[in-house]
C-alpha cells in the first residue's frame, strides 16, 4: 500500500473510532466516516469491503494501542506492585466522560454481533 493509501486509511479508521462513541456502532455509515475522514464515501469501500470491516478494523486498532499502552505501565515496572499501582493511577486519573469510554462499551456490545467474517 502506498504511503498516500495507508494515510488515507488511518484518517478512515481515526474518523470510525471518532464516530463510534457519538452516534453508536450501528449508527456509522460510510458517508459519516467520509465527511469525517474528508474523502470520497467510495474511499471507504476501496479500503474496507463492509462498514462492520471498518469498524472492526478501527476497534482492533484502538483494543491493540490500548492493550500495549496498559502492558508497558506493566512491565516497564521494576516490581508487580508498582506496576499495579502505575494502572490503578492511570485508571483514577481517567475521567468518566472520556469517550474512549463509550467507544469500550460499544466496541464490548458489538463483538458478540459482529459476524466472525469481520473479527478475521
Amino acid at each position: 500500500m502506498s504511503t498516500r493509501g495507508a494515510a488515507t486509511r488511518d484518517r478512515l479508521l481515526s474518523a470510525a473510532l471518532a464516530l463510534i462513541p457519538e452516534v453508536g456502532w450501528s449508527a456509522v455509515t460510510t458517508r459519516a466516516v467520509a465527511e469525517r475522514a474528508g474523502v470520497k464515501p467510495g474511499l471507504v469501500h476501496y479500503h474496507f469491503p463492509t462498514v462492520p470491516d471498518l469498524l472492526t478494523a478501527a476497534a482492533l486498532t484502538f483494543c491493540t494501542d490500548f492493550a500495549t499502552h496498559w502492558l508497558d505501565l506493566l512491565t516497564d515496572a521494576p516490581d508487580a506492585a508498582t506496576g499495579l499501582s502505575r494502572l490503578i493511577t492511570q485508571l483514577d486519573a481517567h475521567p468518566p466522560e472520556d469517550p474512549a469510554n463509550r467507544l469500550m462499551a460499544e466496541i464490548a456490545l458489538a463483538a458478540p454481533a459482529t459476524p466472525t467474517s469481520a473479527r478475521a
